[in-house]
């Protein structure tokens, strides 16, 4: 997967992520619903990190 295809995904799931982080009801989010958002988080930050390494 080139870079521009690499950052187009990344984009794609922080996107997502911002969208479900929008569409939470502050009363009715579970513990289990934020530490899935927070684990998609970090899989988008180890995915940035593995881009910006040098080849």
């Amino acid at each position: 997967m080139s870079s521009t295809e690499q950052l187009s995904y990344i984009k794609e799931r922080f996107n997502s992520v911002m969208e479900a982080i929008e569409s939470l009801e502050a009363e009715e989010v579970s513990l289990e619903e934020l530490d899935q958002l927070l684990s998609v988080l970090d899989d988008i930050e180890t995915k940035c990190r593995e881009v910006n390494q040098p080849e």
